[in-house]
């Protein structure tokens, strides 16, 4: 098993994520995995947070590596959400792995009975780097 990237968080995404683990029904594997990765996040003021991270409502490029698959989606909360074309819950299993890494990371993350990489190639737009501090 490959090691964990780094993972970088504002306040704001870790206090709203913990309220949604407290308050919303969801699959227990993502759960876990979401508490796991805040357990071990590097968190910072939403002024702090490095333009290359992602963060919560940002949009990125990024890649199921085993099946090259690449796909362009907005990080959202499950209030957010509209289409899949679109949007990537932070709730999902894709969407938990995604949060608080950097463009070129990848991750060994669990997805149901199997693991897959996921790699980020790029943060195309994050609230931070536009100085939008409470979104």
């Amino acid at each position: 098993m490959q090691p964990l990237p780094s993972i970088v968080l504002s306040e704001l995404d870790v206090c709203r994520i913990e309220r949604l683990l407290d308050e919303d029904v969801i699959n227990e594997q993502v759960h876990e995995l979401l508490e796991q990765e805040l357990s071990r996040a590097l968190v910072l003021v939403p002024k702090a947070i490095p333009p290359e991270r992602v963060s919560m409502n940002s949009t990125l490029r990024f890649r199921i590596v085993e099946s090259g698959a690449s796909f362009e989606r907005t990080l959202c909360y499950p209030k957010d959400w509209r289409n899949a074309q679109q949007h990537l819950s932070i709730l999902s299993n894709v969407g938990s792995g995604l949060i608080g890494l950097a463009e070129g990371d990848r991750i060994y993350w669990p997805n149901r009975d199997s693991h897959f990489t996921l790699e980020v190639l790029a943060v195309l737009n994050q609230p931070e780097r536009n100085g939008d501090y409470h979104l």
